[in-house]
């Protein structure tokens, strides 16, 4: 992982602030990653009940601590959120983001009646929720780099983990980039999809996610 970052960092330095992101960490086999304990991954498509691939990303734990800097990039993955005794985390939502995407600056900033992820965030944590953000492309619909990546979560003061999908990743669960944003809810018990959403749909997902972590805290499990 430390090799990774090195080469990000190297890259920032040749004129380009997009990650150098290696080959490896861009693909996945289905068979959960570098992650020994990560849930037995079946073939795709990845629907409802799937258990999700181990893909890894480059960006921040934590933004704010990082101080937006993508020297301080790290890797990212899924594996890190896969919690089968719910210790520490029992839904995962994978959220992806463009910059020419209007309803994706909504989520982030919030808007009227509809909280900031960073407000959801805050609120939700502490019962379990954590929230991966992907930004994908920029105002034109080029790959996201990192200055992009800085830019945005400076701009909506970006409180949970967030990193790059430049390569689209995410297309293993919606090919469909253009109809972003995409929101997965993720069992972060077992790795299994709970729901998937297209487009701006805050008034379904978040009462699913306040629901899901309720019957948790309820069962005591």
């Amino acid at each position: 992982m430390r090799a990774a970052l090195l080469l990000a960092v190297a890259a920032l330095g040749c004129g380009t602030n997009r990650p150098d992101i290696p080959k490896e960490l861009l693909e996945f086999d289905g068979s959960g990653g570098t992650s020994a304990s990560y849930p037995t991954v079946g073939a795709p498509p990845y629907v409802i009940g799937s258990v999700i691939p181990n893909q890894t990303y480059q960006g921040w734990r934590d933004p704010k601590a990082a101080n937006y800097d993508p020297a301080a990039f790290e890797s990212i993955s899924f594996g890190d959120y896969y919690d089968p005794a719910g210790a520490n985390h029992e839904i995962l939502l994978i959220n992806t983001s463009a910059i020419w995407c209007s309803a994706c600056k909504i989520e982030h900033g919030g808007s009227g009646q509809s909280p900031s992820l960073n407000a959801h965030y805050a609120e939700l944590s502490p019962k379990g929720l954590v929230i991966l953000s992907l930004l994908f492309e920029d105002g034109q619909n080029n790959p996201a780099e990192a200055n992009d990546l800085v830019n945005w979560t400076q701009t909506f003061e970006t409180t949970f983990p967030m990193a790059l999908d430049p390569e689209y990743q995410m297309k293993a669960f919606q090919p469909n980039k253009a109809l972003a944003p995409f929101n997965m809810i993720v069992d972060a018990r077992t790795m299994t999809i709970i729901a998937t959403y297209v487009g701006d749909q805050a008034a379904e997902i978040w009462p699913l996610i306040e629901q899901e972590l309720e019957t948790r805290e309820a069962s005591g499990n």
